[in-house]
């Protein structure tokens, strides 16, 4: 329990980020997670296409909004129950509204369309109505289009501009708005990354840091298209996009709200 307590659940409450423990055991978990998905959805009959890909984007910036609340102290009158709202437990929390979205479609078929957008627009104009740094906020989304649109120009160059096509561009933006909000919040607000290698990328120089963060889900990208399909493809990806989108959005509205 003191091992639990120490490496788990301390970092959790008083939020001073990750360590090589925890690190370590949250990405293999991730890791067994995701070849437990894949093995499953080899097996079911359920199709992952595009249309799925939508209905769940909006999930995916609920989890970050539901993370900047947190920081808002929004969810404090919840007592233990508010730190399901940050990382890792906000995954699973996540995970649950989805999956009774995903049930009450049985009954209303376009429930799960709906439900994700009607969420994270809720709880997006929230966050909003703490805003108070506007300026900042659309520095890094400036900066992040900036840097997506460079990085579009040399993929056509090398001609591997069909890597940023499709969902693909989600992936690849989301990782893009992840290091450039954290990039300014780091630089101009003297922000600490929370993540073990983000932190040493970041303070060794925030160039290399962006360049790793746009390289990595391309070179991923690469393989994922080269070397699957269907199910297991989509999977990849989406797994790819909420290492980096939610992040995003949660790094962005932090700015707003700071």
């Amino acid at each position: 329990m003191e091992f639990v307590e120490k490496y788990f659940i301390e970092p959790t409450v008083r939020q001073s980020g990750y360590n090589v423990v925890n690190t370590v055991v949250y990405g293999l978990t991730f890791i067994l997670l995701l070849y437990v998905a894949i093995k499953f959805f080899e097996r079911s009959k359920i199709k992952l296409n595009e249309k799925v890909w939508f209905e769940l984007l909006p999930f995916v910036f609920l989890g970050g909004i539901l993370r900047s609340l947190f920081d808002l102290n929004f969810f404090s009158a919840i007592g233990f129950f508010q730190y399901f709202f940050i990382t890792p437990l906000l995954y699973l929390t996540i995970f649950l509204i989805i999956l009774v979205c995903t049930f009450i479609s049985r009954v209303y078929p376009k429930f799960l369309n709906y439900s994700g957008i009607v969420l994270a627009v809720s709880f997006g104009l929230i966050v909003l109505w703490y805003g108070k740094n506007v300026q900042l906020f659309l520095t890094a989304l400036f900066f992040s289009s900036i840097v997506y649109i460079i990085l579009i120009a040399l993929l056509k160059v090398v001609k591997l501009h069909r890597l940023a096509k499709g969902i693909n561009s989600h992936v690849l933006y989301g990782h893009l708005l992840d290091a450039c909000s954290a990039t300014v919040a780091v630089s101009l607000l003297g922000y600490r990354e929370s993540q073990i290698l983000s932190a040493h990328l970041i303070m060794l120089s925030p160039l290399t840091f962006i360049l790793i963060k746009a390289l990595v889900p391309l070179v991923l990208l690469y393989f994922i298209n080269r070397r699957t399909k269907g199910n297991t493809n989509f999977i990849l990806k989406f797994a790819l996009l909420i290492l980096g989108l939610p992040q995003g959005v949660h790094n962005s509205l932090l700015l707003l709200s700071s």
